[in-house]
C-alpha cells in the first residue's frame, strides 16, 4: 500500500509540475485517488490486489461496487456506452453479439484504469496495464499490457478463497497500554 501511495503522489507531482508536466494532460486528486485526463479520456491509477501477483485474474480479482464509487462510476459509464451481450440465469440476451456490434462503438469509451502490480523479491518486480472496466460480465472490456519486469515467473502470492478456511484459527496479539495520568498530554 505504501508503494501505491508513493506512485500516486509522485505521478501527481510530476504531471502538475510546470517543468515536467505534459501539454494537454491534466492530473487531479479526488478523494485520495489520482485522475488523469487527456484527449477526452479519463484514467484512474489503481493497484492490483496483492494476492494476484503479476498475473491478475481479470474476471475474478476485481469487483466494481457502489462502495468504491470512483471506480464503479467509470465501469458503469462504460457499461452504458458499450453494453455486452451475454446470457444470465437462462434468459436470452436482448441483442445477439452481431446486433450489439451494430449499436455500440468503442470510440464511446472514455473511462479507463491504469492498473499496476508489484511483488517483492530480489529484485522486486512490477507490471502495468491499461484496462477498460465495465459493470457487465466479465468485469473488463479490454486489458492492454504495458510492461512486465523481467525475472523468474511469479505465481499468485495468496490463495483465493471463497470463505473461511476450515480449521484455521486466527492469531490475535494484544498489547496492554497504560492510560496516561489525568491532566497529562
Amino acid at each position: 500500500m505504501n508503494c501505491a501511495e508513493n506512485l500516486t503522489q509522485l505521478l501527481h507531482a510530476e504531471l502538475t509540475n510546470s517543468s515536467t508536466g505534459i501539454a494537454g494532460v491534466e492530473a487531479t486528486m479526488t478523494k485520495g485517488a489520482l485522475l488523469i485526463e487527456m484527449s477526452g479520456h479519463r484514467f484512474r491509477v489503481i493497484k492490483a490486489p496483492s494476492g494476484s501477483g503479476l498475473k491478475p485474474d481479470w474476471a475474478r480479482d476485481f469487483a466494481w461496487t457502489p462502495g468504491r464509487p470512483l471506480r464503479y462510476e467509470m465501469a458503469e459509464t462504460n457499461s452504458h456506452a458499450y453494453p455486452t451481450a451475454y446470457e444470465h440465469l437462462d434468459i436470452d440476451a436482448l441483442l445477439t453479439p452481431e446486433e450489439v456490434g451494430l449499436v455500440r462503438d468503442a470510440r464511446d469509451l472514455h473511462d479507463h484504469l491504469f492498473v499496476w502490480a508489484g511483488v517483492p523479491g530480489s529484485p522486486p518486480r512490477t507490471a502495468g496495464w491499461i484496462a477498460t472496466p465495465t459493470t457487465d460480465a466479465p468485469t473488463f472490456l479490454a486489458v492492454e499490457p504495458l510492461w512486465l519486469d523481467k525475472g523468474d515467473d511469479v505465481e499468485r502470492v495468496l490463495p483465493v478463497t471463497t470463505g473461511p478456511v476450515p480449521g484455521a484459527e486466527p492469531e490475535l496479539k494484544l498489547a496492554v497500554r497504560r492510560r496516561p495520568a489525568t491532566g497529562s498530554a
